[in-house]
């Protein structure tokens, strides 16, 4: 190696990383990661090498599958939009305990921003989830432990003073929810989620004064909201 003239360096230094290379590979097949965490959804993502990767002017690499891969809850039987920098990608559909995985082939790209949301079974739309993602060639993406919030609609925007209102939606099965009254004072009031996702509560309106009201709907301890519905007494 020393009688090497100087412009043989390159040859060098791409012969000593394309050992080191080989020998991970060999020995190590599935222990090349890159793990960072996306705080808008407490979500891991790791970037997973699946094959031998000879590095690009652009960063990229060659060789192996190029992709990515989401997985998470949504709700049982709820269709799953994925969009790709504001333009539909593709629709998965969650399983009847509201799981999801879906591979979407990729190509690199410095900068991509993936939204996603989901749809229950009578049309209601969760809010966005918005992910900010690095394709590399060769990589596999992995975004996982997606949960979206529960669904929420009410039965009237308008409602008689001393009567009721129902509120319903879609979450997890079986899954313990907080549904939050806004107003001056905050009401909140626990539920648990039925079988095949479904909830409802019959709220009483009696002694409640004239004006507009909001409600919205969490997972028990939770952060993630759902949309904010509002009706007016």
């Amino acid at each position: 190696w020393n009688n090497l003239k100087p412009h043989s360096y390159l040859i060098k230094k791409l012969i000593i990383k394309f050992f080191i290379i080989l020998f991970v590979v060999i020995f190590f097949p599935h222990s090349i990661f890159a793990s960072s965490h996306i705080a808008t959804d407490n979500v891991s993502v790791s970037a997973t090498v699946i094959g031998p990767i000879i590095e690009d002017e652009e960063g990229g690499g060659g060789g192996g599958f190029t992709g990515i891969i989401f997985s998470g809850q949504a709700y049982p039987e709820a269709t799953v939009h994925i969009w790709k920098n504001g333009i539909p990608k593709t629709t998965t559909i969650s399983d009847n305990k509201g799981n999801f995985r879906v591979t979407i082939t990729e190509v690199y790209s410095p900068n991509t921003l993936y939204t996603l949301y989901a749809v229950d079974k009578i049309n209601r739309r969760s809010t966005l989830l918005n992910y900010p993602v690095v394709i590399k060639i060769g990589y596999l993406t992995e975004i996982s432990g997606i949960r979206f919030a529960p669904t929420i609609g009410v039965n009237k925007v308008e409602v008689k003073a001393d009567s009721d209102i129902t509120i319903s939606g879609y979450a997890l099965p079986n899954t313990p929810l907080e549904l939050v009254l806004i107003r001056l004072q905050n009401r909140i009031f626990n539920l648990v989620s039925n079988n095949d996702g479904t909830y409802q509560l019959v709220m009483p309106l009696k002694g409640f004064g004239k004006g507009e009201y909001k409600i919205r709907t969490n997972y028990l301890n939770d952060r993630r909201i759902s949309k904010v519905v509002q009706f007016t007494i």
